[in-house]
């Protein structure tokens, strides 16, 4: 986590981080900090150890180019918040206690890289070199109080839970932090560098499906071992099938290198997490006059706390929407939607494509949760309008989870995440174009059954409440 304090520079854009050429080492990077406006870049990267991929010595992984606003003499400083090293390639870094070819460093303020940088204009430019040369007394860095104050201004952490001496989030679920593989009690990038090991540990037992599934007996490097914990290896929450799996492994939940980049993801505040599916259900009607019951989905999404937490997801930066499939999709074309609101101009490009298991009557809607029941909690309530041929319908539906950054703008691919998968741009173009429902598919760790609601067969109620519209997106600025 690199930050400044001071004048002169600016985390916005046209700040940037540009990968380096070729990768030796793949790092996922966000600029635009929400709610930081002192956090210049968030840096999340994992390579569990082994002979083919493993990355020796000094490894250089990008450049950061920095927008300058005015004349300043700004600090420059940041933290490591996690921090992995081994001296060779079969150290096992799952191990408890944690092995000596392990080295481990959390939450250490950054010295070799702090210092002070001077902000000048040159030949009608702003340049930015480094202060410490000799110059004019109003242009050398603050004194040493000063310097402390800046640091403490521009990293902004907490240390409670750091600090505190006592983590067992098997047990206590106040110590339970959210993407948590490693049991300790923090979401850092060692999370994902433990999934990716343990990818290796599971890998026969995905291939045979013979025996029992390591998952279920796992024990972090921290010695915790319980059904919480290793839940918290499948964040994009699927499961096996018997495409591609046999046995035993058919029905666990399927954990692979997508499960490893949404907890980097997490991390640099592109993707969330959904935690828990509060509700997916049919509750009594909110349409007055209406008998059909409502589908009430409730769902609980989180984000990364820039300091090794996790926090309920603002909704300023997070935007939620459900596409569904109706099976069978209401002959007026219609829904009433009680809590969210219909959007129109995102469809899938030629109309929403068929779900296989669904029906060849089924329709496709795509709605904006709305957050207004608390916390991290983002609400849809609808039901069809119109009458109906049948006394009930099934719902699928996939759950599209989008951020954005400090401006206000979303970056694709990175600000779009799914579960799990969707039909609708910008899904459709960056590989997980196939519809695959969080709820109703085979695939899904919540529930592979549709929620099947009842429906009135005869006409509808006598003043609707007709889908609301949402309004157009603001135009993308590059």
């Amino acid at each position: 986590k690199l930050a400044m304090a001071g004048d002169g520079l600016s985390s916005k854009p046209p700040t940037s981080w540009k990968a380096a050429s070729p990768v030796k080492f793949a790092v996922t990077a966000a600029t635009d900090i929400p709610g930081e406006p002192n956090t210049l870049l968030l840096l999340a990267g994992a390579n569990a150890p082994n002979e083919a991929s493993s990355t020796r010595g000094e490894v250089e992984l990008g450049t950061l180019q920095v927008a300058t606003t005015s004349f300043g003499v700004p600090l420059i400083t940041g933290e490591v918040l996690s921090m992995e090293s081994v001296t060779d390639v079969d150290c096992n870094i799952l191990e408890s206690p944690p092995p000596p070819c392990l080295t481990s460093v959390k939450f250490q303020r950054i010295v070799a890289g702090t210092g002070y940088m001077l902000v000048r204009p040159a030949s009608g430019r702003r340049q930015l070199r480094a202060a410490d040369e000799p110059s004019a007394a109003h242009t050398r860095p603050p004194p040493p109080q000063d310097a402390a104050l800046a640091l403490r201004s521009a990293l902004q952490v907490s240390h409670e839970r750091r600090l505190r001496a006592r983590c067992d989030p098997c047990n206590v679920t106040a110590d339970r932090v959210n993407g948590d593989f490693n049991g300790d009690c923090n979401l850092l990038a060692d999370d994902a560098s433990a999934i990716q090991e343990f990818l290796g540990v599971r890998q026969r037992f995905e291939l045979s499906g013979e025996g029992d599934d390591p998952l279920e007996s796992y024990k972090s490097s921290t010695g915790q071992s319980c059904a919480w914990l290793s839940s918290q290896g499948n964040p994009t929450l699927d499961i096996n099938t018997n495409t591609g799996y046999v046995g035993n492994a058919v029905g666990k939940p399927r954990m692979d290198s997508t499960d490893v980049d949404q907890i980097l993801r997490v991390i640099s505040t592109y993707y969330r997490l959904i935690v828990n599916v509060s509700e997916a259900s049919c509750v009594p009607s909110s349409i007055e006059g209406s008998k059909s019951q409502d589908l009430r989905v409730m769902l609980d999404v989180f984000e990364f706390d820039k300091n090794g937490g996790t926090q309920p997801a603002n909704p300023q930066v997070t935007d939620v929407f459900l596409e569904l499939r109706v099976d069978p999709a209401p002959p007026s074309g219609l829904y009433n939607i009680s809590v969210g609101k219909l959007v129109e101009e995102r469809g899938a490009l030629g109309g929403f494509p068929a779900y296989p298991p669904a029906s060849n009557a089924q329709g496709g809607v795509l709605v904006q949760a709305a957050h207004n029941i608390g916390e991290g909690l983002f609400e849809v309530r609808l039901q069809p309008y119109g009458a109906y041929g049948s006394g009930n319908v099934k719902y699928y539906a996939a759950v599209n989870v989008e951020s954005k950054d400090g401006s206000g703008r979303k970056k694709e691919p990175l600000s779009y995440n799914t579960w799990l998968g969707s039909s609708v741009p910008p899904y459709s173009n960056v590989g997980r174009r196939v519809y695959q429902p969080l709820l109703g598919s085979s695939e899904s760790l919540i529930t592979t059954s549709p929620v099947q609601c009842s429906l009135e067969s005869i006409a509808p109620p006598p003043h609707p409440v007709l889908p609301p519209r949402s309004t157009p997106p603001p135009p993308y600025v590059p």
